[in-house]
């Protein structure tokens, strides 16, 4: 970075010109000059890329005119002070006030130049001007997760700013300083060891204008991963048989580690992956089914960091022991062929009798005594029945016209006379 080094420059020129210079402070300071007609006033510097100048002009009598001009712009002026068509940068014509911040477009000497253009009029000129200081923080940056060894603190800087201090912060906090009074050289070599740092991502950088306190700046958060991460497996052991049916895999981990991979081997022979990403609590429930064909006492386990496969480690080497009946199915699978049949069909129709039976008591329990049938055998004595036969009266017709005769006395039919016999 370019040392920030005020130079004078002071050129007399001949004719009605009277010649006057004066450096830029690198910090706010009022400065004034009365300015005799013709007569100009110029302040020049040491600007970085980036650099911002900032000035304010107060001219109370007179308008005045002010430019922005590099080194060569203002050696031209110098030999030809009419030669100002386009031989400067910035210009602002007849002012009698003005606020303006200017920052530089590379690194160069620059001059600010104050012109009375009047004739025969003096005018009392004051100038503030300094050049604004800022520090920028380039690395670290938020997608950045520093690893134990060597990392590049970087940043940019504009004004005076000669040496800085370097802090870290975690969640607003602040935990150390890695570097007083450091060259404001635009980066630091920060030196990481293992376990130095908690794991996370809420830590910052903060870089300090040693001088001026009030100028200083953040980096958004990072990551530090500096635990050494290990896993260790505590179960199996050597002296471990695993059996079908449940068998806990264990283990202890430091650092961070988020989830686990878990493979089973043969000694070195990778066999299958048990679990592709378990969450790393510990403890993993592995089922043996009977019928897996494992047998033997060469197994191992292996547990690696799911996003980290340097970091793994094997088990001891154990048993697994399934063993197989003459039928090919083992002790073990018909005790929980026996079970399932006792649990899903002896058992549950065992309860849909009973449930019957209590339905049909119950029915039994409500029908009324009188509508129940009795049937039961009652003896009849038996007794001889009377006649009860009596003579019905004879009836007698007309033969001729069949009317009823009711008066058999007469002889004769009361309707048509014929003779009764």
């Amino acid at each position: 970075m370019q040392k920030k080094g005020f130079v004078l420059g002071f050129i007399f020129l001949f004719f009605v010109l009277l010649i006057g210079s004066t450096i830029l402070p690198a910090k706010a300071e009022v400065q004034s000059k009365t300015l005799l007609p013709n007569q100009y006033w110029g302040l020049g510097t040491d600007l970085d890329s980036g650099d911002t100048l900032y000035f304010q002009i107060t001219s109370p009598s007179i308008g005045v005119n002010i430019y922005i001009m590099n080194d060569t712009q203002m050696s031209i002026y110098q030999n030809n002070p009419q030669d100002l068509a386009t031989n400067y940068i910035y210009q602002w014509t007849g002012y009698y006030l003005l606020t303006y911040s200017f920052m530089a477009p590379d690194n160069q000497h620059y001059w600010v130049l104050i012109i009375n253009p009047n004739d025969s009029l003096s005018t009392y000129v004051t100038i503030d001007a300094y050049i604004v200081k800022s520090l920028t923080i380039t690395s670290p940056t938020t997608i950045d997760t520093i690893l134990p060894g060597y990392f590049y603190i970087t940043w940019t800087s504009t004004g005076d700013i000669s040496r800085v201090n370097i802090e870290l912060y975690k969640a607003g906090m602040f935990l150390e300083t890695i570097s007083f009074f450091d060259f404001n050289d635009g980066s630091c070599l920060w030196s990481i060891s293992d376990d130095q740092y908690e794991d996370g991502s809420y830590y910052q950088i903060k870089i300090i204008d040693y001088y001026d306190d009030s100028i200083y700046d953040y980096t958004n958060y990072f990551t530090i991963e500096t635990e050494t991460k290990t896993i260790t497996i505590t179960s199996p052991t050597s002296t471990d048989t695993f059996l079908p049916g449940h068998n806990y895999i264990t283990w202890t981990t430091t650092g961070s580690i988020d989830y686990v991979r878990i493979r089973l081997y043969d000694g070195s022979y990778f066999l299958e992956t048990i679990e592709s990403s378990a969450y790393n609590d510990g403890s993993y429930d592995w089922y043996l089914s009977s019928y897996d064909t494992y047998d033997g006492s060469n197994y191992r386990i292996e547990i690696s960091d799911y996003d980290d496969n340097l970091v793994y480690t094997f088990s001891n080497y154990f048993s697994i022991e399934i063993e197989q009946g003459s039928n090919g199915a083992s002790d073990v699978h018909i005790q929980i062929i026996f079970w399932n049949v006792l649990l899903f069909i002896i058992i549950p129709v065992a309860v849909i009798l009973a449930i019957a039976v209590v339905l049909i008591h119950r029915r039994r329990r409500q029908i009324p005594e009188e509508i129940i049938p009795i049937t039961r055998e009652i003896s009849v004595k038996e007794e001889p029945v009377k006649s009860q036969e009596r003579e019905l009266p004879k009836i007698t017709y007309c033969s001729l016209c069949g009317t009823e005769i009711l008066d058999k006395t007469g002889g004769f039919c009361s309707k048509c006379g014929a003779s009764i016999k």
